[in-house]
């Protein structure tokens, strides 16, 4: 079964997305309770210290791959595989300084993150412009990688930003993203200042 919500007409009904998945949860099963302690048995969720329920981040990239599977027109996960090894061997070997994280990742994580670009900006991208994008990005830095991103936060980053009242949102960001789509105006700057200098 395939289900599509669309978050405009919940909210022309008055009906917040939580009440609508509550919904449908309780529609699910005959027993909340039984599938929460289901859940805390295989790890998919855990309590915090003040006993709120949190999901497990391999729990959560599982069902990410679930749903972006079920997109319509999600190409098959060996395309992801292919592009995500040859985005690798863009971005360098080993650790980044000063953290445990690698560089290039691992495989399954880099093509989920491909995916979940795929879902947000289709395929108006081909794997060729991606790879370019993503080689400019390192060049860009000169050797000196303190500050560069890892390749799948390149891809595909959920930033918590606090806004000036104090709240605080989860906001997407995508350097792939930015890289590709300004990546006619590097060329536009070079010619400017050629211009000027002769």
């Amino acid at each position: 079964m395939i289900y599509t919500i669309d978050t405009d007409k919940c909210k022309e009904k008055g009906v917040s997305l939580a009440e609508l998945w509550a919904t449908l949860f309780l529609k699910s099963t005959p027993s909340i309770q039984t599938v929460f302690e289901e859940m805390l048995q295989k790890q998919r969720i855990v309590k915090d210290i003040s006993q709120e329920y949190l999901i497990t981040q391999p729990w959560n990239d599982l069902i990410s791959e679930v749903i972006l599977n079920s997109e319509p027109g999600m190409p098959n996960d060996s395309s992801f595989e292919i592009l995500a090894e040859a985005l690798s061997e863009i971005f360098p070997k080993g650790k980044k300084e000063g953290t445990t994280q690698y560089w290039r990742g691992n495989k399954r994580e880099l093509s989920l993150r491909l995916k979940k670009f795929f879902k947000f900006y289709g395929n108006s991208y081909t794997s060729d412009q991606i790879l370019e994008a993503a080689k400019k990005y390192v060049e860009g830095f000169n050797g000196n990688y303190i500050h560069m991103r890892i390749l799948k936060y390149f891809i595909w980053k959920d930033s918590r930003v606090t806004f000036s009242d104090g709240t605080t949102q989860v906001v997407e960001v995508s350097d792939l993203a930015n890289y590709l789509e300004n990546s006619n105006q590097e060329d536009c700057l070079k010619e400017d200042w050629t211009s000027i200098l002769n």
